[in-house]
């Protein structure tokens, strides 16, 4: 059994140099123009959502966005303070508004410009005033018959503002505690409109991982940036999986919400994540040839039956035509990598059959298990092996594609499969010809799966990765 790898600290700083697969260095440098251009159009604060399903890469993109934004500010600091937040790691916190501006005081402080120096101080001092009543609010300070004693909250508030400025709120003064939280939420709207408000934005702020939040704590973020946040000369973009932000919306308003209408109230501008090209994933399939399949480590090492240099073509029709997300992509590969594992010796020998349906049915396996868990159980229609067959525009690889799976699978009734080969024909998958002229055609497709030939070549290869998923010692 080979040595368990040790674990991989990621500390490099990841840049359009170093970590890009997907060419997206040009998107950033449109969305930066966008953002510049579209900043004039709104009246207060712009909100651009950064669309794109879970596992499309957007953190990562994110990070190169930042770094590359900081670099080109050493060079010209009038461009804006660029500030990158991560919504779900302070989802326990509870309050959106208090991290938002303590991440802008911290990125003014940051900024090496005395003026702006200046005012993270101002801008910090306006924020404890609210902040002591958010967590005498917060904190538990409880009344018996109310649950939340908004008066406490206020006295423990002014205790902590005491030496500051004196005290207004006497004991029992419902309505001066309210008037004194609202004059200090007030008194931090000003600082940040003097800090921020410009014809040109001062500071873009990104805010990832927004989807996987609670809802209530998400809708809360978009209801804070929305209306306190609303400064023109602040811009914020969102990184979201629509599909599940829309979730989360209808969990707490109910299943009836006209969510992209509801949306549209906190975001001015939708922008889409880019889906990976052929070329990207090809990339993408060979950065893990070298460290999922092949690795050769001095604590671990791994060879693979699979030639993937010979199928680099096939992973990138396949990943495109299902829309495959990176992080599908990876887990293609961690599959692949566990069920085609072979000593050195055995590097490269897998059939090429085998190595074509190990890719197809892991990514099957990933982006359509429906249809996947059909095929391996021999239980596929006519429709689930044409919707595979037609995810590939070039009709030579349609062609291909479908006679790899007509002799790779069996339903394991004769008649079922002729009918099969004839639904082909009459689909213009396979070529008009006389049975012997297909036969003839199909001979070294068949010759590509060995000994199993029609009989388990796809079957078989389903079984192996599905011990693989199911940690299966066969």
């Amino acid at each position: 059994m080979p040595a368990k790898p040790s674990p991989v600290i990621d500390t490099v700083v990841r840049t359009f140099e170093n970590t890009d697969q997907f060419d997206l260095l040009d998107f950033s440098l449109r969305l930066n123009a966008f953002v510049a251009t579209e900043h004039y159009f709104v009246d207060g604060g712009l909100v651009i959502s950064l669309n794109g399903p879970f596992g499309a890469g957007k953190t990562t993109f994110l990070d190169m966005w930042r770094n590359d934004l900081l670099e080109r500010r050493e060079q010209d600091t009038t461009l804006p303070l660029r500030i990158l937040l991560n919504a779900w790691e302070n989802d326990y916190c509870g309050d959106p508004l208090l991290s938002v501006v303590s991440a802008l005081s911290d990125a003014l402080t940051r900024s090496g410009n005395d003026t702006l120096r200046v005012k993270s101080v101002k801008l910090r001092e306006a924020a404890k005033d609210a902040a002591w009543y958010t967590i005498g609010l917060a904190g538990g300070i409880a009344s018996h018959l109310s649950g939340v004693d908004p008066i406490a909250a206020g006295e423990f508030a002014e205790r902590k503002k005491r030496g500051r400025k004196p005290t207004a709120i006497k004991k029992g003064d419902l309505l001066a505690a309210y008037e004194e939280r609202t004059s200090s939420l007030k008194s931090l709207k000003k600082a940040l409109i003097d800090t921020f408000s410009g014809e040109q934005p001062k500071a873009l702020v990104m805010i990832d991982e927004l989807d996987r939040c609670r809802p209530s704590y998400a809708i809360d973020y978009l209801e804070t940036v929305k209306h306190f946040f609303d400064v023109h000369g602040l811009a914020f973009v969102l990184t979201v999986d629509k599909a599940q932000l829309r979730s989360s919306a209808k969990a707490l308003f109910g299943l009836d919400l006209n969510f992209d209408e509801y949306y549209r109230k906190f975001v001015h501008r939708n922008v889409e994540l880019p889906f990976p090209s052929e070329q990207g994933i090809r990339k993408l399939a060979e950065h893990y040839e070298g460290t999922i399949l092949e690795v050769s480590r001095k604590e671990f090492t791994r060879s693979s039956s699979l030639n993937i240099r010979d199928r680099f073509e096939d992973i990138g029709e396949i990943a495109t035509g299902l829309r495959l997300t990176p992080r599908q992509i990876h887990e293609v590969f961690r599959l692949i990598g566990h069920a085609l594992e072979c000593p050195p010796e055995k590097r490269g020998k897998l059939l090429w059959c085998y190595g074509a349906a190990s890719i197809l049915l892991a990514a099957l396996s990933v982006g359509s298990p429906e249809i996947y868990h059909r095929i391996g159980r021999g239980l596929a229609t006519t429709d689930d092996l044409l919707t595979i067959v037609k995810l590939f525009e070039n009709d030579r690889h349609r062609k291909w594609w479908g006679s790899i799976m007509l002799t790779g699978y069996s339903t394991g009734n004769k008649e079922r499969d002729k009918a099969l080969h004839q639904e082909f024909i009459r689909a213009g998958i396979l070529p008009e010809e006389t049975a012997e002229e297909n036969n003839r055609s199909l001979s070294q497709f068949a010759l590509g799966w060995g000994m199993h030939s029609t009989v388990r070549g796809i079957r078989h290869t389903y079984d192996v990765i599905e011990g693989i998923k199911t940690f299966s010692t066969k």
